[in-house]
């Protein structure tokens, strides 16, 4: 799940721009109906948990 550029591709995209534990990564604009917790969760990190409030 979305690509990885370096910083001279990612000027003028409008892809979302994430770090996640230091590494750079973008979620292509067809994907920007997940949710934060659903991105971290499919790259296979699942520290991250839901709540209410």
């Amino acid at each position: 799940m979305g690509s990885l550029k370096n910083e001279n591709e990612v000027e003028g995209s409008k892809d979302a721009i994430l770090y996640v534990n230091g590494v750079l990564k973008l979620l292509p604009d067809g994907l920007a109906h997940l949710t934060l917790l659903e991105y971290l969760r499919d790259v296979g990190l699942t520290g991250t948990k839901l709540g209410c409030g």
